[in-house]
């Protein structure tokens, strides 16, 4: 879900120039569910130094599901301002996010094979790599302040040269790599080489 409201009001002459103020609020919410799937649960793995003999190996890596939901408000107001020459922009966003790891099941490792009929469907490393709950959990809420201010005038009046500066603070939204972190191995799986 994402509803979002914005506006825009402009001013002339107040304070002695003329003023945008934009102005908005927005509330967020997705779930993120991601698998990994691997064939018959095994990878080749080859890693070439120059010789084949002992670089290379099988992992039995089980399935692996991530299931993550987010939150986020969001709130900004800036004013674009102009005095003749000048052109001033101030702004603020403000950000509260936050995240939950949802129970999931994982599956274990279970070897298949097709011509090896007495070990198809067996489970090694049950101990390391069988079936797994990942418990629900509040990942820690963050928040952002983000200001913003730019300055530009215009030398000559005619739009030609012009200087300008600009500052900036951006805070970066929630992501994967935080939650997953919280996870088994960082959300990467499980895995016997």
């Amino acid at each position: 879900m994402d509803a979002q409201l914005d506006g825009n009001l402009f001013m002339e002459d107040v304070l002695g120039g003329d003023h945008e103020l934009r102005f908005g609020v927005e509330y967020t919410t997705s779930n993120n569910v991601s698998e990994t799937l691997y064939p018959q649960q095994r990878t080749l793995k080859v890693k070439y130094y120059g010789d084949f003999t002992s670089s290379w190996g099988v992992w039995m890596t089980p399935d692996n599901k991530i299931d993550i939901f987010f939150k986020r408000m969001s709130a900004y107001l800036s004013d674009t301002a102009t005095f003749k020459r000048l052109t001033l922009n101030l702004g603020l966003r403000y950000d509260l996010q936050a995240a939950r790891l949802n129970e999931t099941d994982l599956p274990g490792f279970t070897w298949m094979d097709s011509f090896d009929t007495v070990h198809d469907g067996y489970a090694f490393f049950p101990e390391y790599l069988g079936p797994m709950t990942v418990q629900e959990f509040d990942v820690p809420s963050f928040k952002n302040f983000s200001p913003r201010l730019s300055i530009s005038y215009d030398i000559g009046g005619d739009g030609k040269n012009v200087v300008k500066l600009s500052l900036a603070r951006y805070g970066s939204r929630v992501g994967n790599s935080m939650a997953t972190a919280l996870l088994p191995n960082g959300g990467y799986g499980r895995e016997i080489d």
